[in-house]
C-alpha cells in the first residue's frame, strides 16, 4: 500500500468495506433478477448449481481463513517484536556499565536518544514519511554508539567486549522490526478475494431467488459478515493505521525508556 494510502488507512479501509458491502447487494439483486428471470419464461434452474456453489463458498471460506490467519500471525509477530527489541536495548545498556567510566556518559546519551528516535518513527505511523524519518534518525546513532564501543572496547580481552555482541543484537532486531513494518498480504490476494466475494454474492442472490420477495435478512446478512471480516484483516495488516492497534504494546519500549537515567 502506498505512503498516501497508509496515511488516510482508517478512512481508506472504512470506506473500502462499505464499497464492497454495497456492490455484494448489487451482485446480490442480480443473481435475484436472473433466476426470477429465468423462471418466468419457463427455464429451469440447473441441478448443478449446488455443485457450483458449494465449490464458490468454500474457496471463499478457505482464503478469507488463509488472509486472516496470515494477518493475525504477522499482526502476533509485531507483537512481539517489541517486546524482543526492549529487552535488546535493555540488555546492551546494562552492559555500558563494562565500558570504561569516561566512555559511559556519552554512550547513555546516545542510548536515550536512541530510544526516542525508535518510539518516535513508530509512533509517527501512519505518516511513512515521519516514521523513515525517526528510523534513519536511529540508524545515524547506531554508527555512533558502534564506533565508539569499538574504539573503548580495542585491545581489549576483558569482559568489556560483551558490549559489542548486546550493540550487534540490539541492531538485529530494530532492523527485523523496521522491515516486518513493510511486509504485508500480497495485493493480489486482496483483490482475488473481493472478486470472489462479489461472485459468491451473485450465487447468493441466484440461488435464493424466490418471485415472491427476496430474503434480505440472509442477503444482507452475508454481505456484511464478508465485508466486515474483509475490513479486519486489512486492519490486522495496518495495525498502526486502523482500528486495531499496536499501540497496547508500545508501554514496553515507553518504560524502558523511562529506567535510563
Amino acid at each position: 500500500m502506498s505512503a498516501e494510502h497508509l496515511s488516510h488507512f482508517g478512512l481508506y479501509s472504512g470506506i473500502s468495506a462499505l464499497l464492497l458491502f454495497t456492490l455484494m447487494l448489487v451482485c446480490e439483486e442480480l443473481g435475484h433478477r436472473l433466476a426470477v428471470r429465468k423462471r418466468a419464461v419457463g427455464a429451469q434452474i440447473s441441478q448443478g448449481l449446488a455443485v457450483v456453489e458449494s465449490a464458490a463458498f468454500g474457496l471463499l471460506a478457505l482464503l478469507l481463513a488463509f488472509t486472516f490467519a496470515s494477518a493475525a500471525s504477522r499482526f502476533e509477530t509485531r507483537r512481539q517484536q517489541i517486546t524482543e527489541e526492549a529487552n535488546d536495548i535493555g540488555t546492551a545498556w546494562l552492559r555500558i556499565d563494562l565500558l570504561p567510566a569516561e566512555v559511559q556518559p556519552e554512550m547513555r546519551n546516545l542510548f536515550r536518544d536512541y530510544a526516542d528516535a525508535r518510539i518516535a518513527a513508530f509512533a509517527s505511523l501512519p505518516d511513512v514519511t515521519g516514521f523513515q524519518r525517526g528510523v534513519d534518525s536511529a540508524v545515524a546513532l547506531q554508527d555512533g554508539m558502534w564506533s565508539r564501543a569499538v574504539a573503548a572496547t580495542s585491545g581489549q580481552t576483558g569482559p568489556q567486549l560483551l558490549v559489542l555482541p548486546a550493540l550487534n543484537e540490539m541492531f538485529d532486531m530494530a532492523n527485523t522490526r523496521t522491515m516486518s513494518t513493510r511486509v504485508h498480504q500480497p495485493e493480489a490476494i486482496f483483490y482475488l478475494l473481493v472478486i470472489l466475494s462479489l461472485c459468491c454474492s451473485f450465487l447468493a442472490g441466484y440461488g435464493m431467488a424466490d418471485p415472491d420477495g427476496r430474503d434480505w435478512v440472509h442477503l444482507i446478512g452475508f454481505a456484511a459478515a464478508i465485508a466486515i471480516s474483509v475490513y479486519v484483516v486489512y486492519d490486522l495488516e495496518y495495525p498502526r493505521a486502523g482500528l486495531i492497534r499496536l499501540s497496547d504494546m508500545d508501554h514496553v519500549m515507553a518504560s524502558l525508556r523511562a529506567s535510563m537515567h
